[in-house]
């Protein structure tokens, strides 16, 4: 028995009369491997699709301004040291051509008929008109945050200043008609909101002329003379074309 426990593979020697014991050895105890941990989820695999990028919408060109604008001025004033016998209405009408910096017009003006008297003869008298066309060119100096310019122009004025005899001291009264070239040169105010297509104009100008109209009667009596300098104020409203 001690072999046994010592050796449970010895046998211990037994007399041949006895009955044979053979001890069986318990097998020897096992734990049990712990229960595996389950495999994680395994996530669908997706093929591989190819990626097409969406090319990004185009953007509007920015539109230029252009270089060169078209305008249309319509003024009206008052004219004034005896270019016409009395301080009068003035009128014009002009086209523009203009870039950054200049300006062209193209244009005309009219002073609607005015009543004078001889001054040695009150019962002399007539009716005196001015028509002519013009161009004038002008720099366009302006400031950068407030929407205001200041053209400063000078031009020539080439037209006709027309006279009808009246009044009881005339026995015989004429239409008669006299060449008016003259120069005009001052400044301006024109305001006119950013990205806006109508403006005002302010402005005052110098008259000097060329040529001298003076209408006098048959027993020469001067009706009228137009005066070396004259002077005009105006204002008007611009409208861009272009």
């Amino acid at each position: 028995m001690i072999a046994v426990a010592i050796d449970p593979q010895a046998r211990a020697p037994v007399p041949e009369d006895s009955p044979v014991e053979v001890v069986v050895p318990a097998p020897p105890e096992t734990e049990e491997a712990p229960a595996a941990a389950p495999d994680p989820p395994v996530a669908p695999v997706l093929k591989d699709r190819p990626v097409v990028e969406e090319p990004a919408p185009a953007r509007p060109a920015a539109r230029r301004k252009p270089r060169v604008r078209l305008g249309l001025r319509a003024g009206a004033g008052v004219g004034f040291a005896r270019i016409l016998p009395r301080p009068h209405v003035a009128l014009d009408l002009a086209f523009a051509v203009e870039g950054r910096g200049w300006r062209v017009e193209l244009g005309g003006g009219f002073a609607p008929p005015v009543h004078g008297t001889a001054p040695s003869d009150r019962d002399i008298g007539g009716e005196f008109r001015l028509g002519f066309g013009e161009l004038r060119g002008c720099g366009m100096p302006g400031l950068s945050r407030v929407p205001l310019e200041f053209p400063l122009c000078v031009g020539l004025q080439v037209g006709a200043m027309h006279g009808s005899g009246e009044g009881a001291g005339l026995a015989v009264k004429y239409d008669v008609r006299a060449l008016w070239v003259a120069t005009r040169a001052g400044g301006a105010v024109r305001w006119r909101p950013r990205g806006g297509r109508v403006g005002l104009w302010l402005g005052v100008d110098a008259i000097v002329r060329l040529t001298r109209p003076s209408f006098v009667t048959a027993g020469n009596v001067q009706v009228h003379e137009a005066a070396p300098v004259g002077g005009q104020a105006s204002f008007g409203v611009e409208v861009l074309l272009r």
